[in-house]
């Protein structure tokens, strides 16, 4: 035997003891800081946005909280830059245009196939959700990376909300 490789042989069950000790750290480690990138923050802050381009115009669609008072929003819709529409919404209402949560919709859908999607942090991988002339490219995270509405079809460019992923345009 050479000098300095040990036996696995002779005395293999330390070697083994310690390969589950590192195991066991490893699973430990990943339960207490689980990997949560590609997930929505739903803790809203102002500043916090996200972006759509309209495929028929190509025109991207920007809507930025302005302003909180408690989970009601003060939003800005910008389109390509120029035209700013303010609204009030609630924060499940803001966080409906890309999370596919609202279980009253989920039960109205089927799943029609899945797909695909290229997006701004990588390829997702996309469950095709279909509610009569509606269709919803949604992940595994519930986060709606295109959808179809009434002939309309939006595609979510960019946001400061995903978890693990720094958003370009934040104020």
């Amino acid at each position: 035997m050479m000098k300095g490789i040990p036996d696995i042989r002779k005395g293999g069950k330390p070697l083994a003891a310690v390969a589950v000790i590192i195991l066991i750290a490893m699973s430990v480690l990943l339960f207490v800081f689980p990997d949560d990138a590609g997930k929505i923050r739903t803790d809203l802050v102002v500043g916090d946005f996200y972006e759509f381009k309209n495929e028929a115009l190509g025109s991207e669609i920007r809507y930025e909280i302005a302003d909180m008072d408690g989970d009601i929003l003060t939003v800005n819709s910008t389109t390509a830059g120029e035209h700013e529409i303010t609204y009030t919404c609630g924060k499940d209402e803001f966080l409906s245009k890309i999370l596919f949560n609202s279980e009253e919709l989920k039960s109205k859908c089927e799943v029609s196939g899945i797909s695909l999607i290229k997006t701004f942090h990588g390829t997702v991988l996309c469950d095709i959700y279909k509610n009569q002339l509606s269709y919803y490219y949604v992940d595994e995270y519930g986060v709606i990376y295109h959808s179809i509405i009434g002939g309309m079809s939006l595609h979510l460019v960019n946001s400061s909300l995903f978890i693990g992923y720094d958003a370009e345009g934040g104020s």
